[in-house]
């Protein structure tokens, strides 16, 4: 069983990332920068995804890899999730086949 720590300000969704919104400003700007230029990175037709939780995915379809395009989000999930600290090597560009009939992706 995995449990998420989540803000005592959320409404007990399922936990699942697109229910809690990541805080914002918790990061430096040269952090955020260092995530922005590795976003920026992002092949066309790509999205971000957390080779950490690629590593554990059962599935096929399992989108909860798929990272969000925002700087506060990407190190949120980093660091609450896996208990570390943003490296570019964690975060890979891939297109799952499944996230175009999703329509996801970064603009």
């Amino acid at each position: 069983m995995c449990i998420k720590l989540t803000p005592d300000n959320t409404d007990g969704g399922t936990g699942d990332s697109e229910d809690v919104e990541p805080p914002r400003g918790l990061i430096n700007a040269s952090l955020a920068e260092r995530v922005e230029a590795h976003l920026v990175s992002c092949p066309k037709n790509t999205l971000p995804i957390c080779r950490i939780c690629k590593a554990m995915v059962s599935g096929a379809k399992d989108r909860w890899m798929i990272l969000p395009c925002s700087a506060d989000a990407i190190v949120y999930h980093v660091q609450a999730k896996h208990g570390r600290k943003f490296a570019e090597e964690d975060i890979l560009f891939e297109r799952p086949w499944y996230t175009e009939f999703a329509g996801l992706r970064c603009a």
